[in-house]
C-alpha cells in the first residue's frame, strides 16, 4: 500500500516526458495544447469570475438587507426625534405659560405685600396714635380723680360745716329768741324752720356723691331763698 503513491508519482513523470517528447515531435500537438491550457485558463477564470460575481452578490444582497434595516432604523429615529421635538416644544410651550403665570402671580404678591405693608404701617401710626391718646388719657383720668377726690373732701367740710349751721338754726328756737332779746312772731318762726328745712335739703341734694349720675343744674328760686327779717 505504501508503494502505491510512489508508482503513481513515476508513472506520472514518465507520462509528462512521453508528452514533451510528443510535442516536440507533432508542432500540431503543441498548438492543440496550448489552445486547451488557453481554454483551461479561461474557463478557470470564468469560473472565478461567477464565484466573485456570486460572491458579490451575496454581498450586495447582505448589504442591502442592512440598508433597509438602517433605512428603517433611521425613519423610527427619525419619527421619534419628531415626537420628541414635539414633546419637547409643547413642554417649552407649557413651561412658559406656567413661568408667566408665576410671574403674574409674583406681580400679584409683590402688589399684595405692598398692600400690606402700606396697611400694616396704617395700623401702626394708629395704634401709635390710640397709645399715646390712651397714655393721656389715663394721665387725665387720675388728674381727674384726684380733683374729684379734692372736690369730695372740700365738699365734705362745706356740707360738714353747712349742718352744724342748720343744727345751730334748728335749735334757735323762740325761747333763744327771748333770752337774745329777738322780737319773734308766729309768722316769723314759721319762715324760719322752712328757711332751714329747704337748706337742708339743698345741702344733701348738692353734697358729692361718686357712683350718682350728674344732675343738670338749676337755679334757685328766688321765691323760696327767704332771709330772715327783724321786727
Amino acid at each position: 500500500m505504501k508503494l502505491l503513491p510512489i508508482y503513481l508519482i513515476a508513472l506520472g513523470g514518465l507520462l509528462v516526458t512521453a508528452a514533451h517528447a510528443a510535442e516536440e515531435a507533432d508542432p500540431a500537438m503543441a498548438v492543440l495544447k496550448r489552445m486547451r491550457d488557453q481554454l483551461r485558463n479561461v474557463m478557470i477564470q470564468q469560473q472565478k469570475t461567477e464565484a466573485d460575481r456570486a460572491t458579490l452578490q451575496a454581498a450586495n444582497v447582505e448589504l442591502e438587507e442592512k440598508l433597509k434595516t438602517l433605512d428603517t432604523k433611521f425613519k423610527a429615529l427619525a419619527k421619534e426625534s419628531n415626537a420628541q421635538k414635539d414633546l419637547s416644544e409643547k413642554t417649552i410651550a407649557e413651561f412658559k405659560v406656567k413661568v408667566l403665570e408665576q410671574e403674574r402671580e409674583q406681580a400679584r404678591l409683590q402688589e399684595s405685600l405692598a398692600s400690606w405693608k402700606a396697611g400694616h404701617q396704617k395700623i401702626t401710626e394708629a395704634a401709635r396714635k390710640l397709645d399715646a391718646q390712651r397714655a393721656e388719657l389715663a394721665a387725665r383720668v387720675i388728674l381727674q380723680d384726684r380733683k374729684i377726690a379734692d372736690y369730695q373732701r372740700k365738699n365734705d367740710e362745706l356740707f360738714k360745716v353747712g349742718s352744724e349751721i342748720l343744727g345751730r338754726l334748728e335749735g334757735f328756737g323762740l325761747g333763744t329768741a327771748i333770752a337774745a332779746r329777738e322780737p319773734f312772731t308766729g309768722n316769723m318762726r314759721v319762715k324760719l324752720e322752712t328757711l332751714v328745712q329747704d337748706y337742708s335739703d339743698k345741702l344733701v341734694d348738692s353734697k358729692i356723691k361718686p357712683d350718682a349720675q350728674p344732675k343738670t343744674a338749676t337755679k334757685d328760686d328766688p321765691a323760696k331763698v327767704q332771709t330772715p327779717t327783724r321786727h
